[in-house]
């Protein structure tokens, strides 16, 4: 049987840079889409100097400029009845085109990006982003949401109809309740993995690594090779800073109690559903936050513990923290579920698009 068509535009990631959220999402996007569909890949970047037609794991890639190759993407999205979006980052590149053509589209919103230009100050960015993300919202067929918080704000924001909105949080493999429930470690062992940059709030974690250690807590930080090297000069017995594969990330999860998940309270973070809190909870660690309305947390109702908990010393015992993890692994099953509905509304509003029952 012939697939239908879909142009997903966005960058397919190399192996270098799937352990980006943004990439993951991409990459998860693309797991539950290519089985049924033809999925063609549509890059455009500024650094793209000349057309380009590459194979990436068995995907057509096709690099284009958004300025050198105005009318090579204007032809080029007229080729395809469905086109699938990731962010409004990649729709604003799109704007004469998608526009002039009323082509059909799909904005996989991934995260604030209006809010979020603001709060860092790009005023350029945010001005564009704010001119157009409603009508873009607006004319979008269907919208995708990575949390109930993010489809009830862009609900709210835009008086988009909450049927429109398709609530689907990345997952990828289920992990079994006998693995993300298994023994751990002997010693307390917190872990963190990710980067540097302001927003995770890292120099909060190297201070309680540094003086809150009363309790002979073990801290681990995996982070990419350059940054972890750059704070090797603070290991201790206590204190270690490696880098990790996405399966040795996993063993190092299974053998820790809690995670760092360090955000602070704005609408970025309150609509977001971080691939780290995914990882922690689906493998039985429980996250330390400073404040928890992160994503869908209270939706699901998942525990925690908080960093003015950990530094006063109001750590679980043993038994407490193993009632957190199976609680919160009930909480991560349910997610799981309605994220399952997510995939088959999303599979069902393109079967009934190209008229063809399912495909």
């Amino acid at each position: 049987m012939i697939k239908a068509k879909i142009l997903i535009v966005g960058k397919f990631p190399d192996k270098s840079e799937r352990l980006d959220g943004m990439m993951i999402r991409i990459m998860e996007i693309d797991r539950i889409l290519s089985a049924k569909y033809d999925l063609t890949y549509l890059d455009i970047n500024f650094r793209n100097k000349s057309p380009k037609i590459d194979e990436v794991d068995g995907r057509r890639v096709i690099r284009l400029n958004p300025i050198y190759s105005v009318f090579h993407i204007y032809f080029l999205l007229k080729e395809y009845e469905l086109i699938y979006i990731h962010s409004l980052i990649n729709f604003v590149k799109l704007i004469p085109q998608i526009t002039i053509g009323s082509r059909s589209y799909l904005i996989d919103i991934h995260g604030a990006v209006v809010e979020e230009s603001l709060s860092s100050k790009a005023y350029a960015k945010f001005i564009i982003f704010m001119l157009f993300e409603k009508v873009a919202f607006k004319r979008s067929l269907r919208l995708l949401a990575v949390s109930h918080a993010m489809a009830d704000f862009y609900a709210s924001k835009y008086g988009i109809g909450r049927e429109k909105i398709i609530v689907l949080p990345i997952f990828g493999e289920l992990i079994e309740e006998s693995m993300a429930l298994r023994g751990r470690s002997e010693k307390i062992t917190i872990i963190y993995a990710g980067g540097d940059q302001t927003w995770q709030n890292f120099d909060i974690m190297l201070k309680i690594a540094q003086t809150n250690n009363a309790n002979e807590i073990r801290y681990e930080f995996f982070m990419p090779k350059k940054i972890a090297e750059k704070y090797k000069k603070f290991e201790s017995s206590d204190i270690k800073f490696s880098t990790a594969s996405g399966s040795e990330l996993l063993e190092n999860y299974f053998r820790s109690h809690f995670g760092f998940l360090l955000r602070e309270e704005n609408i970025v973070n309150r609509i977001a559903t971080p691939t780290k809190f995914i990882e922690y909870v689906s493998s039985g660690v429980v996250p330390i936050v400073i404040q928890p309305k992160i994503g869908d947390m209270s939706y699901y109702g998942y525990r925690y513990i908080t960093v003015d908990d950990l530094e006063a010393g109001r750590m679980p015992f043993e038994e407490s923290i193993a009632e957190l993890r199976s609680h919160n692994y009930n909480c991560y099953l349910a997610q799981r579920h309605d994220a399952n509905n997510g995939i088959e509304q999303l599979h069902q509003f393109i079967s009934d698009f190209y008229g063809k029952g399912a495909l």
